[in-house]
């Protein structure tokens, strides 16, 4: 089992200018038609929410529903039925 570590804010300070410093550096290449939304999410988006605390690959081994994070979830909104990117949740339930 792989180990999830929650990042301080200073370290989560930092990783984020790393990123935006990533960024900023090959901007030509992320704003390429050819630089897709999977490389986004893996490069910057997942990251960007593990340095905010989120246990995006679920390191902590949790079941199904107790996961803190699951990738292109279905939700049923009154009759229509969602698919968000990422359903974030708290261990109370949904967030």
């Amino acid at each position: 089992m792989q180990t999830f570590q929650r990042t301080t804010k200073t370290e989560a300070y930092d990783i984020i200018k790393s990123l935006i410093e990533k960024y900023e550096a090959q901007k030509t290449t992320f704003l390429s038609p050819n630089y897709n939304e999977a490389r986004t999410r893996q490069d910057f988006i997942d990251r960007f929410f593990e340095a905010l605390g989120w246990d995006m690959h679920n390191k902590l081994d949790e079941l199904e529903n107790h996961r803190e994070v699951i990738v292109e979830d279905k939700l049923k909104i009154g009759k229509t039925t969602k698919s968000p990117d990422y359903l974030f949740q708290t261990h109370q339930g949904k967030a």
